[in-house]
């Protein structure tokens, strides 16, 4: 849902910002971490909601 990846997202700023007050960096200078920890917080929601699909597909106490 929408809403899961907007909180995650959140988050990752959230992380973002103490991460460049701790390390006294530029928005430049972490813009590597910045789009790594965007990118593998998208990964784990999209295996998220794999695991999901495929546990109502393949759910074996469903049967």
């Amino acid at each position: 849902r929408l809403e899961d990846v907007e909180f995650e997202l959140v988050s990752v700023l959230k992380r973002f910002k103490a991460m460049l007050l701790q390390k006294n960096e530029t928005v430049e200078d972490m813009q590597g971490y910045l789009m790594q920890s965007i990118k593998a917080e998208l990964e784990e929601i999209h295996a998220l909601n794999m695991r999901r699909q495929n546990m109502k597909q393949h759910n074996i106490f469903n049967q």
